[in-house]
């Protein structure tokens, strides 16, 4: 018997070969210059518009987008977190409509850190019901386990946590949102963006194709 499955829940990923030392650096360096900005962080730091122009251009690099429709203008939104032991991030979505694509890269993550939690996007009435129970074991979420170079793009509206950290040293990450032009109405702006603060890669233009 075939099974056809409706409306699935995508999220990418890949391996990606970037210096983590260098970004490790220039984060811990960062929270000395910049308030903490407590969005989904608990116990530990999140540092708005973090920003190094290359890792910029790796992510716009590996946005993914359909062969027939490829993306212009990719803008980068991003900030970097320090989760000590102890600090977690609640469950959260990243809820604006202008927004094309959420994601994270892993920059530090000792075993024990910590893992990003996906849940079901279908809400609790699908986790109660009999042939949920059945077929799916009244799975609720999925775990990610990082590792350093992981880089995951995922919908915006897909609630995700991420679990204590139980170690003694930090993980490190860089959450961010992705805009782009997809030939819709939707078009983001970020007027609070410092002057010298660059979100779009350099390497991107609008005749660019991947």
């Amino acid at each position: 018997m075939q099974v056809t499955y409706f409306f699935p829940t995508p999220m990418w990923s890949t391996k990606v070969d970037f210096d983590n030392d260098l970004l490790e650096r220039q984060i811990y360096e960062y929270q000395k210059q910049q308030p903490n900005q407590t969005y989904s962080n608990r116990n530990g730091y999140q540092g708005d518009l973090f920003h190094n122009q290359d890792w910029v251009d790796m992510v716009a690099s590996n946005c993914p987008q359909r062969d027939d429709i490829p993306l212009k203008d990719i803008t980068v939104y991003p900030w970097c977190n320090i989760n000590p032991k102890g600090a977690y991030n609640v469950r959260h979505v990243h809820n604006d409509t202008n927004i094309f694509l959420s994601g994270c890269y892993y920059v530090k993550v000792p075993e024990n850190s910590g893992v990003i939690r996906f849940w079901d996007p279908r809400g609790p009435l699908m986790h109660v019901q009999r042939d949920h129970e059945y077929f799916n074991d009244s799975v609720s979420s999925h775990d990610v386990t990082p590792e350093p170079g992981l880089l995951l793009f995922f919908p915006t509206w897909l609630e995700h946590d991420v679990t204590p950290n139980e170690v003694d040293e930090d993980r490190i990450t860089i959450s961010f949102n992705i805009n782009a032009d997809t030939n819709s109405n939707h078009r983001w702006q970020n007027p609070d963006a410092p002057t010298n603060y660059q979100p779009e890669a350099s390497s991107w233009n609008t005749d660019t194709v991947l």
